[in-house]
């Protein structure tokens, strides 16, 4: 149809029938109507810690469990909403970023900054199947599909067609928390294995956290629970090696503060129990094994020394270790070996450290060494104490795999006529050979 001014002077006419004049004209075509995109939210969820990073899965009265679907982005005042079947269909989890694989990873535990408690990142997956059933039961989602998240910080995983499969909120979008689980008395109980220790002079527990384990029975894992100690000794004061025999150990909680909140992690403990707890004590049993002193010749080969008309070698080729293969001392250098209690009246020296001979046998330091001469040093070790809390061990240095076992081991013993105290002292020998080389004038 013509519109316009002048119109009578003009007319559409049949291009094939120019005669025939058209008086109205109607096309006709195809097009598409592409589907409105929906946007998905969810509502904020906690619950109280579980050791499960479900959301759903706490039964504590006021967490917020169930998952709470927003659908966004209807036109013309259309509505739907995730009913309980296709809700059941979504699963949520309490989430951390695990930045090694680049994904996140599901995470039961209580987010802290310090002491407080801070939100916990969460996700949400099977979202489209969820969508799907829903559509299934409802012709308003015939003309919509879900393609993202309404928060547009969140993290959205599409699948191939643009829609959405799962959603990610970091802890920064606040949609979650896991609560710490409170503990009060007769949820924490105790468990204590046999403690072990190498004489040292004192009677103090080494590594007491070890064999004093503190747990909770409310979770129904046995969940370590973090504490302080005050003390943990031997009972009686007892500080001599207690040749493999068990004593009784007391340990002692903290009188100020046995949980710090800092450590507690998952759990809270309100200051009625940790009132309760203070100053509180266990007890188990430990044993004291003796001191081991093992021995070690840092040259057995090519030692040399100036000719001095002496048959006297170096005591500090002779070297000391402890069960782990650490270095205690060297040569005559010892006082750090022997407890502080036991000065005086312990000794560990290399009695004498000797060749074979005086005489050179090589030109000079520099020349080849011949190992010509023997040298043998003796290490004794002196005890007064009468408590065998120091073993000078014949075995090889246990840090190495070619220590050299003593040569010959001796024990005796002599006793002093005025005080009447005995001393007991073990002789260990080893071996090396080596020269002198002749002193230049």
């Amino acid at each position: 149809k013509l519109t316009g001014n002048n119109t009578s002077n003009y007319e559409i006419v049949d291009t094939n029938t120019p005669a025939n004049v058209i008086t109205s004209l109607t096309s006709k075509g195809t097009g598409n109507i592409n589907k409105a995109k929906l946007t998905i939210d969810f509502g904020f969820m906690d619950k109280t810690y579980d050791t499960k990073s479900d959301v759903t899965t706490s039964s504590v009265t006021g967490d917020q469990t169930p998952i709470k679907p927003i659908l966004s982005g209807f036109v013309n005042n259309e509505n739907a909403s995730f009913d309980a079947t296709a809700t059941n269909l979504i699963t949520g989890s309490y989430v951390k970023w695990d930045a090694a694989n680049k994904q996140w990873v599901a995470d039961p535990h209580v987010n802290r900054s310090g002491t407080a408690v801070d939100y916990k990142a969460i996700g949400y997956s099977g979202i489209n199947t969820a969508f799907t059933n829903l559509a299934s039961r409802n012709s308003v989602l015939d003309n919509y599909e879900l393609t993202g998240a309404t928060n547009k910080n969140a993290s959205v995983t599409t699948n191939n067609n643009g829609v959405a499969q799962s959603v990610y909120f970091s802890e920064a979008l606040q949609k979650g928390k896991i609560k710490p689980l409170a503990l009060v008395m007769g949820d924490i109980q105790a468990t204590t294995t046999t403690t072990t220790k190498e004489y040292d002079g004192t009677n103090a527990v080494k590594d007491p956290t070890k064999s004093l384990t503190l747990y909770e029975n409310k979770t129904g894992n046995n969940i370590t629970i973090p504490y302080t100690l005050q003390s943990a000794t031997y009972d009686n004061g007892q500080v001599d090696q207690t040749n493999g025999q068990k004593v009784g150990v007391t340990y002692v909680l903290d009188s100020a503060n046995p949980f710090p909140a800092m450590t507690l992690n998952d759990f809270v403990i309100n200051s009625a129990t940790q009132q309760a707890y203070q100053g509180k004590t266990y007890t188990g049993d430990g044993i004291i094994d003796p001191k081991n002193i093992y021995v070690e010749l840092d040259k057995t080969t090519g030692i040399k020394k100036e000719y001095d008309n002496t048959k006297d070698a170096d005591p500090d080729n002779v070297k000391y270790y402890d069960k782990n293969g650490t270095l205690l001392g060297t040569g005559n250098n010892t006082s750090s070996i022997i407890a502080t209690r036991d000065q005086g009246q312990v000794a560990l020296s290399v009695k004498s450290a000797l060749f074979n001979d005086e005489n050179s046998t090589i030109e000079r330091k520099d020349s080849t060494s011949l190992d010509k001469l023997n040298i043998t040093y003796t290490v004794d070790l002196d005890d007064a104490t009468g408590k065998g809390n120091y073993v000078l061990n014949p075995a090889p240095n246990p840090g190495t795999t070619s220590g050299q076992t003593a040569q010959t081991t001796t024990q005796s013993s002599v006793t002093n006529p005025t005080t009447n105290v005995t001393t007991v002292t073990t002789e260990n020998t080893y071996q090396a050979t080596g020269d002198i080389y002749r002193r230049a004038l």
